[in-house]
């Protein structure tokens, strides 16, 4: 089985705005089908993070083509934490 969780982080970008820019597109989870988009974390591994967890301003400057953090400080929840099948899905260590 592919681990969903490992994509490039071009992978993710699958449109373009009118300009030209890459675009975040937003994913389903292929365990749950809850909406998801991937944040790189500090140590530059991306993270699954519930869509609704992700503000506004942060989707216009992910579709400005930036890279955004993930941040439990500015609401981001990790989809780890409400995936019903979270477990199929984490590295091991």
């Amino acid at each position: 089985m592919a681990n969903f969780l490992t994509p490039t982080w071009d992978s993710l970008f699958k449109e373009r705005n009118k300009g030209g820019e890459r675009m975040m597109t937003l994913t389903i989870c292929k365990a749950c089908g809850k909406e998801i988009y991937f944040l790189k974390t500090s140590k530059g591994n991306m993270m699954p993070v519930n869509a609704e967890s992700i503000s506004q301003d942060d989707k216009d400057f992910m579709n400005s083509n930036r890279d955004i953090l993930f941040d439990p400080k500015k609401g981001h929840i990790s989809h780890f934490v409400d995936c019903p099948e979270a477990k199929k899905f984490r590295r091991k260590k």
